[in-house]
């Protein structure tokens, strides 16, 4: 289990080896991507959150982020191997994302994606770009992910979430038991 709390929130996410998904972040929304993400991934979890959401989500998504990345770098430490490359297209209906994370210990994301429309369900959609700036330094991976095409916001905020769960597979299922690295160590 990993616990994040603070003065603004209070979260706990639990891997669970049933492959059971149980999210409560206090959106709705936010609760369908992290599902998502999840159920593509293979993992089962459990994420309850209790923020200050009078204020916004702001808070909430990027400590979720915090701890996410946290548990996938903890995932990836304990793992025997893991493929340290991953490149995904991931569709949606009209919409079509690329996604390459790279599991390398330098934490960087270039995210070119822009949507539609600026809320679904009170989620400011700028938020998931906080999520995955925190995911990525916390976890301490390289991911790029750039909008190919794509109009409906829930089709392009969807295909993304959809894509890194199904690298998060790509990374475990297909494990290199050599360690991909000319310097001979990723994560010291």
């Amino acid at each position: 289990m990993i616990e994040r709390k603070t003065l603004e929130t209070d979260i706990r996410v639990k891997v669970r080896n049933d492959k059971v998904i149980e999210i409560d972040s206090g959106n709705g929304f936010f609760n369908h991507l992290l599902k998502t993400l999840f159920f593509y991934a293979g993992i089962g979890i459990e994420i309850k959150v209790k923020g200050d959401f009078e204020t916004g989500y702001h808070h909430s998504v990027e400590d979720l982020g915090i701890v996410i990345g946290k548990l996938f770098r903890s995932l990836i430490e304990q793992a025997s191997g893991f493929n340290r490359y991953s490149s995904i297209y991931s569709p949606m209906d009209e919409a079509l994302v690329l996604l390459v994370i790279d599991v390398s210990n330098r934490p960087y994301l270039n995210y070119q994606v822009d949507y539609s429309l600026p809320y679904i369900a009170q989620l400011p959609l700028e938020l998931i770009r906080e999520f995955l700036v925190a995911f990525v330094n916390n976890s301490r991976v390289t991911l790029h992910i750039k909008k190919i095409e794509g109009i409906d916001s829930h089709h392009i905020a969807e295909a993304i979430f959809k894509g890194l769960g199904r690298q998060l597979k790509e990374i475990f299922d297909t494990p290199n038991r050599e360690l991909m690295s000319t310097k001979g160590v990723i994560y010291d």
